[in-house]
């Protein structure tokens, strides 16, 4: 782990500082999107057990308003309720379908979509109103639809359960995915926070050493100059100026080392004469 975060801390010192304020928000908001999509697809998979339900729901609100039909001999009423029930399937089956996989549709199709069509176009003349229940081609066709729609319920009993359970290991992989991005969502947020603070603190740490040497008058303290962003830059002027500087004190002290010389040889020269004068006198 260290010497993860010691690799990644020489990485980033290769990236200016605007380019790692910029580059953390949009690691976090694709982290963030992905986790999204992933719960997204989770639900969507979820949901598409929930239409099976109202298939079901629906299919026998269509089979009660058949009977109610054949009862009533087609009154209005007990065609609303065949109606709904169509109307209500049609409804969650076109919701359904884009919801599936390529294999889950092609079952779908076969053994639901197909089906259902062929109650309906048996279910038409139920829907005109005036049945005649003595009729053997009504009362045939009648038979038709309660054997297809049973057969039509225990296919999407059988169907539903098979999607469900693809759809379960679908599910428990984005679960798991979106687990594994949230770990590793949390611990980069810790990394990156950590290389972030690094990378800030320890050239401001530096500069604050290089000052202190300055006020204790070594000027041979120096910047890295190495990094490639700000901190890089401003390491380069710094030690443009401390060597000038160093330049400047090694002049004065040049010149006042050869001032104090001269200053020397002129006391020594006024002494001399000093001595000679008093000698003559």
């Amino acid at each position: 782990m260290g010497k993860t975060i010691t690799t990644m801390y020489k990485l980033m010192s290769f990236i200016s500082i605007r380019q790692k304020l910029i580059f953390a928000p949009i690691v976090m908001v694709l982290f963030f999107t992905t986790i999204g999509v992933l719960a997204f697809l989770s639900s969507r998979a979820s949901e598409s057990m929930e239409q099976f339900d109202h298939e079901q729901v629906f299919l026998q609100m269509m089979l009660r308003g058949v009977n109610e039909i054949i009862i009533t001999e087609g009154t209005p009423q007990s065609i609303e309720i065949a109606k709904k029930g169509i109307d209500g399937f049609n409804k969650y089956h076109a919701m359904l379908l884009p919801m599936l996989s390529k294999t889950d549709r092609a079952l779908v199709d076969k053994e639901i979509t197909d089906p259902w069509n062929a109650i309906i176009k048996d279910i038409e003349p139920f829907l005109q109103g005036d049945v005649d229940t003595e009729n053997d081609e009504i009362l045939m066709a009648y038979g038709k639809i309660i054997t297809r729609s049973d057969k039509l319920a225990e296919e999407l009993e059988i169907v539903s359960r098979d999607v469900e359970q693809r759809a379960d290991g679908v599910i428990s992989i984005y679960r798991r995915a979106m687990s594994i991005l949230v770990i590793l969502l949390v611990g980069g947020s810790v990394v990156l926070s950590i290389i972030l603070y690094g990378t800030i603190m320890h050239p401001i740490n530096e500069m604050k050493t290089m000052a202190s040497a300055f006020s204790s008058g070594r000027m041979s303290v120096m910047l890295d100059e190495t990094r490639k962003d700000e901190f890089g830059e401003l390491a380069v002027h710094f030690n443009q100026a401390a060597k000038a500087l160093q330049g400047m004190s090694a002049n004065i002290t040049s010149i006042t080392e050869e001032i104090a010389g001269q200053s020397s040889s002129l006391g020594g020269t006024a002494d001399g004469r000093y001595s000679n004068a008093q000698l003559q006198v």
